[in-house]
């Protein structure tokens, strides 16, 4: 189990220096295509992980009451 976590926050750690290195390129460097492509593989490498820390938090927040009736509706 504690490997999973240290591979977990490993994966977003890997994924905020991709991202950051590929705007840095983009930024600096003007290579539009060498820089998408490192935020697509950054991107892709973390999503999943985002996903289940997003949800984790979710299901830990208390939403109030106002919140869940404005997007019943939606």
């Amino acid at each position: 189990m504690k490997k999973v976590k240290i591979l977990f926050f490993t994966s977003i750690v890997v994924y905020l220096a991709l991202f950051v290195f590929g705007l840095y390129i983009v930024i600096y460097d003007s290579s539009y295509f060498q820089g998408m492509l490192m935020m697509g593989l950054g991107f892709s490498i973390g999503i999943n992980d985002w996903i289940k820390l997003l949800k984790k938090k979710h299901k830990e927040a208390i939403i109030p009451l106002g919140y869940t009736s404005i997007f019943r509706f939606f």
